[in-house]
């Protein structure tokens, strides 16, 4: 079965799939992530330098190790979207959507004519060719997971007519934008951003859409995001464990050291 469609499945039983970001050039990160059994991997080209081969590298070693790979693009662009189609995301995130017209534009990107306006390219996600083109274009863009990322409060505003565009599989939250854009930035307790979550997951259970969050690895917000009733999480980010990892253990040898020189 394809990753995707054990994802499918799993939030179909109600199951909360549990991921983490990538940003490091290195495709090892994304094969530890996998093996570690994380249901996908958001590999970041918003924010990071990874080009379209390290994404294509990433991609093959989530495949390898068993889980689903999703892209975050730049920008809401049909243009920026395309290559990642065709060289085989598992998911495609479209970031900082605040409206139902940017929403659809990006739906239309996922999908060829008459229904979309993706251009006729594919290669991995078509097997190299391994795949029939009519069996290839029957599946179109549903075979890819499209995620829409909330991430300002005008998107919070107009999220009913957002998550009315057919065609979206889930909703992510983005709390640091979203709290930036409400002159609270990084305030990850402040009522009025709770608040704001908290409608932004009842809107999207009522449209039956998946909603998720992507986030750091603080347990209070996790904690809270878990009691509201998420689908997706996405925590915390591959530098993030390296560092952390790192302190922890220098320290630890810092302090033997220390209790060696005491005696």
């Amino acid at each position: 079965m394809e990753c995707n469609d054990i994802l499918r499945k799993n939030l179909s039983n109600n199951e909360m799939l549990i991921g983490t970001h990538v940003s490091l050039s290195d495709s090892s990160v994304t094969e530890i992530f996998g093996e570690i059994g994380f249901d996908y991997v958001w590999i970041d080209m918003e924010h990071t330098a990874l080009s379209k081969e390290l994404v294509k590298q990433h991609l093959l070693a989530a495949r390898a190790s068993g889980t689903a790979g999703f892209v975050r693009i730049p920008y809401n662009d049909p243009i920026l979207a395309k290559p990642i189609l065709d060289i085989g995301a598992d998911g495609i995130v479209f970031p900082s959507v605040c409206s139902r017209e940017e929403a659809q534009k990006a739906i239309n990107s996922c999908y060829y004519p008459p229904r979309g306006i993706r251009g006729f390219g594919p290669n991995r996600c078509a097997g190299y060719g391994l795949v029939e083109q009519a069996d290839y274009c029957k599946l179109d863009g549903d075979q890819v997971f499209k995620v829409i990322q909330i991430e300002h409060i005008s998107a919070v505003e107009n999220l009913e007519s957002i998550v009315s565009v057919n065609g979206i599989d889930a909703i992510v939250i983005g709390p640091q934008d979203l709290s930036a854009s409400m002159g609270i930035i990084g305030e990850m307790e402040h009522p009025l951003l709770r608040k704001k979550i908290g409608s932004i997951v009842r809107t999207c259970k009522e449209a039956k859409v998946f909603v998720g969050v992507s986030c750091g690895s603080n347990e209070s917000f996790i904690n809270f995001m878990i009691d509201q009733g998420v689908n997706l999480i996405s925590v915390d980010m591959d530098y993030s464990f390296i560092l952390r990892g790192a302190l922890e253990v220098k320290k630890m040898v810092e302090t033997l050291k220390s209790n060696r020189s005491v005696l």
